[in-house]
């Protein structure tokens, strides 16, 4: 079962860094804030990752998605979206409910972008 309660926090900021430059920064930022990669693709400029925030029956995660893309002029675009999802239940039954971002994981979001706009 799937729910949604919340919405997850999307932040923009032009980079005056090489794309690839930015996805570097980005993925060593998330990762000292203590998040595990899930997923990426460094070519297509995509990170998603998650950090746990409480046990042992209920699993709540902060998770980041990061995207780079380059402008006309080859700097980047960056976009990090900050939401959460929570997984409770049992062994026979698991919900998996999409939520709005923690306080903390915004303001990892926006570190990110501050961290990696070059600017």
């Amino acid at each position: 079962m799937v729910g949604c309660v919340g919405r997850p926090e999307t932040y923009r900021q032009s980079a005056t860094l090489a794309p690839e430059t930015a996805y570097t920064c980005a993925s060593r930022v998330i990762d000292s804030l203590g998040y595990t990669v899930q997923a990426s693709d460094k070519s297509g400029g995509f990170l998603r990752a998650t950090r746990q925030k409480a046990w042992p029956f209920n699993q709540n995660l902060d998770v980041l998605t990061f995207r780079v893309a380059a402008d006309t002029g080859g700097k980047a675009g960056l976009e990090v979206t900050a939401g959460g999802d929570a997984l409770s239940g049992d062994a026979n039954h698991t919900a998996r409910v999409i939520t709005g971002p923690s306080d903390r994981a915004s303001d990892d979001a926006q570190l990110v972008l501050s961290r990696c706009a070059g600017t």
